[in-house]
């Protein structure tokens, strides 16, 4: 069952609403560096994009017509590798292999083109793709999988909706406090006035402050099935609890403080249309200038010195907050 694969995906539920809400785009760059699991992942990613009638949490249904095609293996669905030996991409085997979309699909049909290893294109035939980019055939979707994505053209990706499944960068989604500090962001939305900014930042203030109890809990988990070293003094163990969760709760601290700054570096390019970390849903993204997306990505910076320390964190979180969502 591949689509699977792509359901136990943290970054998958932001998949599927773009699926429901037929904003998932005609082109997308998949990349990251295990080509296997990319490759799983796309192929799950197309067993659920496909489906007529496919459940609330994005399974298949597995009996319409769709999907019974899938199964049999003759649904629309045409592919393109390098040549084994050469380990390129031709421009006449890419031409073929868009040959095969210029026939009108059926009603409920999504014609799907997947390109393996993009990053083999030459530029060429890198060159010869840019058209269909720019004008995607209707009911089609490509996708191009590379774990060398910075080799394509700079017009390749830009035509792309770009999705890294690099496991650190979407390390975010797994964290405990992942899904709060979202919920918090998405509250805080320019122009929402004092009172939003004030909730928000108690909220954020305490978000941070549950990092410690979090490590503590993590810590004791895992000394749960350590054998107790009869050598070892209660105080030197006690210190070295203490250490672990200093440790942890410091680690658990820079990650969220990453993940804010990429909450903000996403924010700015939102704003311009651009593609971002898909880790994140900025509903009013769209609604923000450049200039107010540019002067909270620098206000943040000026609240990360802050947050490295506790000292004077609450304030400053406030203060933040307080401007963000000035009218």
């Amino acid at each position: 069952m591949n689509y699977q694969t792509f359901l136990d995906d943290k970054v998958s539920s932001y998949i599927l609403n773009s699926l429901k809400s037929n904003m998932s785009g005609q082109a997308w760059l998949v990349s990251g560096a295990d080509i296997d699991y990319l490759n799983q992942f796309v192929e799950g990613w197309i067993d659920v994009m496909i489906c007529l009638d496919r459940a609330e949490d994005g399974t298949p249904c597995g009996v319409c017509e769709a999907c019974k095609r899938r199964q049999l293996g003759i649904y629309n669905c045409n592919t393109l590798k390098p040549l084994s030996l050469s380990r390129s991409i031709l421009t006449d085997h890419l031409r073929q292999f868009l040959g095969k979309f210029a026939f009108k699909p059926l009603p409920w049909e999504i014609k799907i083109g997947i390109i393996y290893e993009a990053d083999c294109m030459l530029e060429q035939a890198q060159n010869a793709f840019l058209k269909t980019l720019e004008e995607p055939p209707p009911q089609t979707c490509f996708f191009l999988i590379s774990n060398k994505a910075d080799s394509l053209l700079d017009t390749i990706r830009s035509r792309c909706r770009i999705l890294n499944l690099n496991r650190e960068s979407f390390s975010y989604l797994n964290k405990p406090w992942f899904s709060e500090l979202e919920q918090i962001l998405q509250s805080v939305k320019p122009g929402s006035g004092i009172n939003n900014a004030w909730i928000g930042g108690n909220q954020l203030n305490n978000l941070i402050a549950s990092l410690r109890t979090q490590a503590e809990l993590e810590v004791m988990n895992d000394l749960e099935g350590e054998e107790e070293n009869e050598d070892e003094k209660a105080g030197d163990r006690k210190k070295r609890l203490e250490l672990a969760i200093k440790t942890k709760s410091l680690e658990e601290r820079e990650s969220l403080i990453n993940a804010l700054e990429l909450w903000f570096c996403d924010l700015l390019k939102l704003s311009q249309k651009l593609s971002s970390s898909q880790c994140f849903q900025i509903p009013w993204a769209a609604d923000i200038c450049w200039d107010r997306a540019l002067k909270s990505f620098e206000d943040f910076q000026d609240l990360k010195s802050h947050l490295k320390s506790p000292m004077g964190q609450n304030e400053a979180i406030i203060n933040f907050m307080s401007r963000l969502c000035k009218a």
